[in-house]
């Protein structure tokens, strides 16, 4: 108990990050517009805990996270102007689905960034430069994928967590790592959830044509 005790006391910054990110999470799920807000103030927080765990890429994308958080409130707060959402209410739009164009797009920008990332990693002190820039890659697309509420986010998300929460185990980042193993088994929820929400959507659009 008091070695548990000395370890959230020499790491109280990043325990308030993993809350502030399950609550993220959580309200995610749940396609609540607050989530946004804790994105950032979480981010705020991660971008000190990376840097001191030389994570240098996931440092870097914490500022990526901020700047996509406001877009992301800003869009979830005025639903509708996309054709592909379903507007449902002023604080909920409605779950899409990515093309198969938006798909290759994104499969491609996904591995520039993470080409992009790797190189310049490999010039740093990084301990882990193709799975730091790996993980990275892959949240700042999937991140994209839930500003646009795309059911396929949690897909990404899935295997950025479960590829992140091995590196923290390895960097001794305990915290962070049981967050990300948490964070692999809700998004498998989140997909369900939201996979299940789409279909109804479909189904309830293709009534309205008949």
């Amino acid at each position: 108990m008091t070695g548990i005790i000395t370890y959230l006391t020499e790491h109280a910054l990043e325990a308030v990050g993993v809350l502030l990110s399950l609550a993220y999470i959580c309200c995610s799920i749940k396609g609540w517009a607050a989530l946004w807000i804790l994105g950032i103030i979480s981010a705020a927080i991660y971008i000190v805990v990376y840097y001191n765990s030389r994570f240098y890429a996931d440092m870097a994308i914490q500022f990526y996270y901020i700047g996509v958080s406001i877009v992301g409130l800003w869009r979830w707060l005025r639903p509708g102007h996309d054709k592909k959402e379903t507007q449902q209410d002023t604080q909920h739009i409605g779950v899409t689905e990515a093309t198969a164009r938006e798909r290759v797009l994104l499969l491609l920008t996904c591995l520039a960034i993470w080409l992009v990332l790797w190189l310049i990693l490999r010039q740093t002190d990084s301990p882990v430069p193709i799975a730091d820039a790996l993980t990275t890659a892959l949240c700042i697309i999937g991140t994209w994928m839930l500003v646009k509420k795309e059911v396929e986010n949690w897909l990404v998300f899935i295997l950025a967590d479960g590829i992140s929460a091995g590196l923290y185990i390895w960097k001794g980042l305990l915290l962070t790592s049981g967050l990300f193993a948490l964070y692999t088994l809700l998004a498998v929820i989140g997909y369900i959830r939201w996979n299940k929400e789409l279909k109804a959507a479909t189904a309830l659009l293709r009534q309205e044509k008949q």
